[in-house]
C-alpha cells in the first residue's frame, strides 16, 4: 500500500519565507518566519517501521472552509503571531472566521492544506512523534472515505490541519501510515465526564496496538483547538496481557454508563473487523477481564497525564518514567520494594544493582524519587516483570506501586539465576510508598 507523505524542512535560522522544492509547484509568500512547500508523494519502502521513535504532545484542529484561498496541496510552518496570521488570511480567503493563538513564545504551527475534497471526508490526526534515523518529526494522520452508500452533498471543500507542537528546526513529514493487518487487534478505550458543563478535556479516547498507543482528548464543540494528544510505546508485556485477554471482553451495556450524570467508559476490541465493545460507568466492576480493563487503564491513564490531564476513571494515576535495567539480570538477589528519594542511595543502589557493569542513570532528586521492585530469588525463569501502575491512595494517604509479573506457563526454560528488578521514576513526594502485585 502506496504511504503519502508530506515534506517540510524546517531550516534552522531561516530568515523570512523560504520555498522548499519538493518535485514541482510553488507558493506565494505568507510572511516572514513561515516555511512553505507542495505536497509530495513517496514510494512505500523509504521508511522501516522498526526506528525509535518518542510521543510529542500536541493540540491540533481540522478545519475545511467552502471559499479557502489556498486550494493546492502543501504543508506550512508558522513560528510567530504575524506568520500564523498571515497564513491563515490566505487560507481564511473570504471567511471572516478568526484563527485560534498559540502560545509563539514556545511552541509553533504546521499546518497541512490537502486541497479541495469532499465534504464527507474524515479526516483525523493520529500521532505526532520524533523520529530517528535521520531525526525529524512526523505528523501521522488518517482520510476516510464515506461509505459508498453515504448521501453526501455534490461540492468540495478545502480541508485544512492544524497542528500546534513545541518549537523545534527539526524537519517535519506529514504521514498516512499503512494501515493495520486487519488479523492484528487493536484495542480501543476513551471516558466522557457526563452531562457536566465542559470546555476542555470533555472526553478522551486512546487507541492501543502493538506498534505503540496514540492518546487524544477533545473539547467542547466550538473550542479551538479542538484536540489534544500524544504517543507512547506499549511494553511487549502490556500487549501480551491484552492480546490474550481479548477473547474475555464481552460486547455488553452494564448498567446505565452515563446516567446520573456519573463519568462513564467504554472498551473495544476489533479483529479481521469484528468488534466486541464494553460500555460500563468506571466505578463499576468487570469481572470478565480484569487484567485487560486494568492493562488499558494503566497505558490510558499514563498517556493523559503526560498531557496534565486526569482519567476520569483512574484519578488518581501518577504519571512515571520507566527507567531501563541497565544489566540483564540484578546482582541484588534479595526481595525488595524501594523509595528512592536522593542522589547518594540512587548511586549506591544502582551499583549494587549492576555490580558497577552500567552507568547510573541521571535523575533530578529536587523534583523526582525513583521507585524499584527487586523480586530476587522470587523471580521466575523465562518469566518477566515490570511496573504497571503507580497511583495516589487515601485511609491512609500513600502511593501504591502496582507490579505485575508474567510467568510464561509451561515451557522448558534453561534460564537460571535470574534476579528480576524494575525502576520507575515519579515526581518526587513524601507520602509512604506501598508496592502491591497485581494479577
Amino acid at each position: 500500500m502506496q504511504r503519502n507523505r508530506l515534506r517540510l524542512a524546517l531550516l534552522s535560522g531561516l530568515l523570512g519565507m523560504a520555498l522548499i522544492a519538493c518535485g514541482g509547484g510553488g507558493s506565494a509568500s505568507v510572511g516572514s518566519g513561515t516555511t512553505v512547500a507542495p505536497l509530495t508523494a513517496v514510494r512505500p519502502g523509504t521508511e522501516t517501521g522498526t526506528e525509535q521513535a518518542i510521543g510529542i504532545p500536541y493540540s491540533a484542529s481540522i478545519v475545511a472552509l467552502p471559499n479557502s484561498g489556498i486550494h493546492d496541496e502543501r504543508i506550512a510552518a508558522a513560528k510567530d503571531a504575524a506568520s500564523w496570521n498571515a497564513l491563515w488570511a490566505q487560507f481564511a480567503g473570504t471567511t471572516s472566521q478568526a484563527p485560534f493563538q498559540p502560545d509563539f513564545s514556545r511552541n509553533m504551527v504546521v499546518a497541512v492544506f490537502l486541497g479541495s475534497r469532499s465534504p464527507c471526508d474524515k479526516i483525523a490526526v493520529d500521532a505526532v512523534k520524533q523520529k530517528a534515523g535521520p531525526a525529524r518529526i512526523e505528523i501521522d494522520y488518517t482520510i476516510t472515505p464515506p461509505p459508498a452508500d453515504t448521501a453526501c452533498i455534490a461540492s468540495l471543500s478545502v480541508p485544512a490541519i492544524f497542528v500546534v507542537l513545541p518549537q523545534s528546526d527539526l524537519p517535519v513529514q506529514a504521514v498516512q501510515p499503512a494501515a493495520r493487518p486487519a488479523d492484528e487487534p487493536a484495542v480501543r478505550s476513551g471516558w466522557g465526564r457526563g452531562f457536566v458543563l465542559c470546555q476542555q478535556d470533555c472526553s478522551a479516547a486512546v487507541e492501543i496496538t502493538r506498534a505503540g498507543a496514540a492518546f487524544h482528548s477533545y473539547a467542547a464543540s466550538g473550542v479551538q483547538p479542538a484536540q489534544r494528544g500524544t504517543w507512547g510505546t506499549v511494553s511487549a508485556d502490556e500487549w501480551k496481557t491484552l492480546a490474550e485477554s481479548v477473547a474475555s471482553l464481552p460486547d455488553v451495556v452494564i448498567g446505565c454508563p452515563g446516567c446520573a450524570d456519573q463519568p462513564a467508559e467504554w472498551l473495544e476490541v476489533e479483529v479481521n473487523g469484528a468488534k466486541k465493545r464494553v460500555s460500563i460507568d468506571c466505578a463499576a466492576e468487570l469481572p470478565a477481564a480484569p487484567a485487560f480493563r486494568q492493562t488499558v487503564h494503566a497505558i490510558r491513564s499514563r498517556l493523559a497525564a503526560s498531557l496534565g490531564i486526569t482519567d476520569v476513571c483512574v484519578p488518581d494515576a501518577i504519571p512515571f518514567d520507566t527507567i531501563p535495567n541497565g544489566v540483564f539480570t540484578s546482582s541484588i538477589a534479595d526481595q525488595r520494594f524501594l523509595a528512592v528519594r536522593d542522589a547518594a542511595s540512587w548511586i549506591a543502589l544502582w551499583a549494587e544493582h549492576t555490580g558497577g557493569r552500567s552507568t547510573v542513570p541521571a535523575i533530578d532528586f529536587t523534583q523526582r524519587m525513583v521507585l524499584a521492585v527487586f523480586l530476587g530469588r522470587a523471580s521466575i525463569p523465562c518469566g518477566s516483570m515490570h511496573v504497571a501502575s503507580v497511583n495516589r491512595r487515601s485511609n491512609p494517604d500513600r502511593i501504591e506501586v502496582g507490579y505485575r509479573v508474567v510467568d510464561p506457563g509451561d515451557v522448558v526454560c534453561i534460564a537460571a539465576n535470574l534476579n528480576q528488578a524494575a525502576f520507575v521514576s515519579v515526581p518526587a513526594s513524601p507520602l509512604p510508598v506501598t508496592f502491591v502485585k497485581l494479577p
